[in-house]
């Protein structure tokens, strides 16, 4: 014979069957919620890491394209004209272990009705994946020369 001690025992509810657990139903309806979680964590990890490669393609294109811009800036201030050199036509580099070709298309030509002042058309071209990306910048550059201003003091003196 044996005391209960403390609370009453608790019977156990027995499922149709007399066993205990998880049925085959529940346990397919668990995985396959489990099953597309993962899948929505793997493709949300996938589209960021194509996010990433293309932020990665355009900062890299920004920086071509201004660095082009300032060298056809130096180089019009020094030679007062713009020499195109076909074979730089183009920059290929490795982003994020990717071969990624840059194309560049230039137009220069002088403003109507404005002495000394030129317009650049820049853009740079490439392909991500089957996506093509493009970048354009428009940039006006002036021939002029700077005239250190006189103070009324020197020309009192002349």
């Amino acid at each position: 014979m044996t005391l209960p001690i403390g609370s009453k025992p608790v019977a156990l509810k027995n499922n149709r069957w007399g066993k205990h657990g998880f049925s085959f139903v529940e346990v397919m309806v668990a995985l396959a919620i489990l099953s597309g979680g993962v899948v929505f964590i793997y493709k949300s990890f996938l589209i960021s890491l194509d996010y990433i490669h293309h932020l990665a393609c355009r900062s890299y294109a920004l920086t071509l394209l201004d660095n082009k811009i300032n060298y056809f800036q130096q180089i019009f201030a020094a030679k007062k004209e713009i020499l195109f050199n076909q074979q730089d036509a183009g920059d290929e580099v490795t982003i994020n272990n990717r071969k990624v070709y840059f194309r560049y298309e230039m137009d220069f030509k002088m403003v109507e009705k404005l002495k000394n002042i030129y317009q650049l058309d820049i853009s740079l071209a490439w392909n991500e994946g089957n996506r093509h990306k493009q970048l354009a910048r428009q940039v006006y550059i002036a021939n002029y020369d700077p005239v250190t201003p006189t103070t009324d003091d020197e020309s009192e003196t002349k």
